[in-house]
């Protein structure tokens, strides 16, 4: 008789196939999320297993992981860590993930770090947004750069002596999944840029 095949040993003897380890990915990022926002020790925990199972698959050769381990590792820090040592951590994601050359890694390490500074009102999250919506452009997500445009459409209307009650009308939903299809073209693009001075204090 033919034995079954275990598929849980297959993905753990072969390393996670994509598909699974964007699961682990979107799982931690939304336990991390619980546990800063709510204060969810068990939320914590899972996350911290997530972290740890990505650590190991990366340890195993699955090095293009990396760049999402230094961002689980900013986004644990941002549970209660001190802002300046949170943003060198989401910095530092970013880097590793500009190295590899994965703009969807770079794209959601720039999302995440603005979303956790615009949660705290702080003016650091416009730059990061900014380089969110040019970096999924790049990628050609288009739509997810749609997305976050349209939901901080406040923020790119209003003076700069304005932000932070646009920022308090604002919404922030906190998952990682966006719906969208409109096309965010290079005129959106060269607007983006051309906030950077007007951010810059």
């Amino acid at each position: 008789k033919a034995k079954t095949m275990d598929k849980s040993n297959l993905i753990r003897d072969q390393g996670p196939s994509i598909g699974y380890a964007a699961i682990v990915i979107s799982f931690a990022l939304n336990y991390f999320t619980l546990a800063r926002l709510e204060g969810n020790r068990s939320a914590f925990r899972k996350g911290n297993k997530k972290l740890k199972k990505l650590k190991k698959w990366v340890s195993d050769g699955a090095v293009n992981l990396f760049p999402m381990v230094m961002l689980l590792q900013a986004e644990r820090l941002s549970v209660s860590g001190e802002r300046d040592a949170v943003k060198r951590a989401y910095d530092k994601a970013i880097a590793a993930a500009a190295r590899t050359g994965f703009l969807q890694y770079k794209a959601l390490a720039y999302q995440r770090a603005a979303r956790y500074f615009l949660g705290d009102f702080d003016a650091l999250g416009r730059d990061y947004l900014v380089d969110a919506i040019e970096t999924y452009t790049a990628w050609g997500a288009n739509g997810v750069a749609q997305y976050l445009t349209d939901e901080f459409k406040s923020l790119f209307e209003c003076e700069s002596s304005e932000y932070d009650s646009a920022l308090i009308r604002s919404s922030f939903g906190q998952g990682t999944h966006y719906k969208g299809v409109g096309r965010f073209g290079q005129e959106s693009v060269e607007q983006h840029r051309q906030l950077r001075p007007m951010w810059s204090g």
